[in-house]
């Protein structure tokens, strides 16, 4: 019996140790092995991530990675609705997402972020230009309910006068 849990628990680690050789959840503002974030809102989001900690969706295809050394994501291209957008990804000292810059041939996103003291994201400020316009859209977050892993399962985003109350379920491996 003792030799049977034994080999459960080296079995039940190595899955664990595996979910962290990647990092693509932090782009989802998510900390531990997940395994699906269900964005419960208007339109119901799936977010998958296989034992090795690498993020699948169902409307998107992400091609090209490019990860860092220690496994975290930083240039990819992925393709939303048929348009393809070269995604570039910088990180702070705590590898907290800092900025993201999409480019596509008719245009750029850049989302830059900044972080409360306890590690939730404080601000996002949203930068989209084309040739003929450019647009600045700022929102700020207030958050209610965390789990375990300390990752937010409700908030409130505000943007100019409007609040959106959003929440998720988030499975683990």
């Amino acid at each position: 019996m003792k030799q049977y849990l034994i080999i459960f628990l080296s079995l039940s680690l190595s899955v664990v140790m595996r979910a962290q050789k990647y990092h693509d959840a932090v782009l989802e503002d998510v900390q531990g092995p997940v395994k699906e974030i269900v964005y419960v809102n208007a339109n119901i989001e799936s977010v998958f991530y296989d034992c090795e900690g690498r993020e699948s969706r169902r409307n998107e295809q992400k091609e090209q990675r490019q990860y860092d050394n220690v496994g975290y994501l930083i240039n990819y291209d992925v393709t939303i609705d048929g348009t393809t957008w070269d995604t570039h990804v910088e990180y702070d000292h705590q590898h907290r997402v800092k900025r993201s810059v999409m480019l596509t041939n008719g245009g750029r996103a850049v989302n830059d972020l900044s972080y409360y003291k306890n590690g939730q994201i404080e601000k996002s400020v949203i930068t989209i230009s084309t040739k003929d316009i450019s647009m600045t859209y700022t929102s700020t977050f207030i958050y209610f309910t965390f789990d375990g892993y300390g990752n937010w399962l409700s908030r409130v985003r505000k943007r100019n006068q409007t609040a959106i109350y959003e929440s998720r379920i988030i499975r683990y491996w």
